[in-house]
C-alpha cells in the first residue's frame, strides 16, 4: 500500500493465505454494480477513477475481507456505522461500528 496526504493506493489481493476466502470475496464484489447493493459507492468510485471494473471488484473485495476480519475477531454481527446513502467519500464510509 503506498499513501501519501489524503491518497492511498492498493496494489492486488494478497496472493498469502487460502484462495477460497479471496475467491469467495470477488464473487461476492461480483454485484456491487447494482445500486442496491452496500458497496455500489465504492464500486462506482473507483470505477469512475479508473475507467475498469476489475480494479473495482479488487476494491470491493478488500474492504468486505476487512469486514469479514472485524466481524470474526469481535464476534458481533455486521454494523455499518453509517447509512447508505450518506453523503460521504466511499473510501471513508466503510467503516464498522465499534
Amino acid at each position: 500500500m503506498k499513501q501519501s496526504g489524503q491518497s492511498s493506493r492498493s496494489g492486488e489481493l494478497s496472493k498469502a493465505g487460502t484462495r477460497t476466502p479471496r475467491w469467495a470475496a470477488v464473487e461476492a464484489a461480483q454485484n456491487a454494480w447494482r445500486p442496491s447493493n452496500p458497496w455500489h459507492r465504492l464500486y462506482s468510485d473507483v470505477k469512475a477513477r479508473t475507467g475498469k471494473a476489475n480494479p473495482a471488484k479488487a476494491a470491493v473485495a478488500r474492504k468486505l475481507l476487512i469486514a469479514c476480519w472485524h466481524v470474526l475477531s469481535r464476534e458481533e454481527p455486521f454494523k455499518p456505522s453509517r447509512p447508505h446513502n450518506d453523503l460521504v467519500p466511499a473510501s471513508s464510509s466503510c467503516f464498522l461500528a465499534a
